[in-house]
């Protein structure tokens, strides 16, 4: 988890040149998946490329269409699950949702796994599944075209050095286990959430049409950020923060205050 964290932090900063946005989804492949972590963590990884495309179209670009990962893999996606990843997908704001793959892996480490049919190419009921939701799509395609996201008012700050530390020292997963929590906590409740870069609002502040903003694990103080954070508490913003906030200055010395100088009067 801490590798695609830090893997993460790149996706903002990609999508500038592109068009379209997307990315990968096998997330619970070692294993059948219909559990609730492994749907939480699904919707934390939509909302992130929703985020990280910065308004452009995002795609589900791949996700299997059978058997999983490498092979004689025991998991199989059921009907249900397939048909379930593609409305979440949809429901998060993507245009499209692709399928890897047709036919099953003939060669290698992963076969035989991954096909919508069988090993011979002959149809199976998920073939048949994903059919009728083609066509239920199809059939409904000026709704899911009119689809909107609420805009959301509660932010959860995302800094790619908190991942960073976490993987060089070894330690617990102290950001995925309180991001996920926190993240958790507002879908429960029913609230839309930005994934927001650490970066960004060092750079360019906090957009005014947020009015709560999640910070769990801002190990290390960026640079600006700070300084970011508090102007938009003073324009009535509400703050939590993890209580490690700011315990590295931003060169990863440690700081003399935990939280920092700069920012130690928002906490009281």
């Amino acid at each position: 988890t801490t590798r695609k964290a830090s893997a993460v932090s790149v996706l903002w900063m990609v999508t500038g040149p592109l068009d379209v946005w997307g990315a990968s989804s096998y997330i619970g492949d070692r294993e059948v998946s219909l559990s609730r972590n492994a749907l939480l963590e699904t919707c934390w990884q939509f909302d992130a490329i929703r985020a990280s495309a910065r308004g452009k179209p995002w795609w589900l670009a791949e996700f299997t269409g059978g058997r999983v990962w490498s092979g004689l893999g025991s998991a199989l996606r059921t009907d249900a699950e397939l048909q379930l990843r593609v409305l979440l997908a949809l429901g998060f704001g993507a245009e499209a949702a692709l399928f890897w793959q047709w036919r099953p892996e003939i060669f290698g480490e992963e076969a035989p796994n991954f096909g919508l049919t069988g090993g011979g190419g002959e149809l199976t009921s998920r073939t048949e599944t994903v059919s009728r939701l083609a066509n239920m799509i199809a059939r409904n395609q000026a709704l899911f075209d009119a689809l909107t996201w609420k805009p959301a008012e509660v932010g959860l700050v995302w800094e790619p050095r908190g991942s960073i530390y976490e993987q060089t020292t070894g330690g617990p997963r102290y950001l995925y286990r309180h991001a996920l929590g926190l993240y958790r906590a507002l879908v429960d409740s029913g609230y839309p959430v930005d994934f927001l870069h650490a970066r960004d609002l060092a750079a360019s502040g906090v957009p005014a049409s947020y009015k709560v903003l999640l910070v769990p694990f801002q190990v290390v103080d960026r640079e600006g950020l700070s300084a970011s954070l508090k102007d938009w508490v003073r324009r009535g913003g509400a703050l939590f923060a993890g209580p490690n906030y700011g315990a590295y200055d931003p060169h990863t010395y440690a700081n003399p205050r935990v939280p920092p100088e700069e920012i130690a009067e928002v906490f009281g």
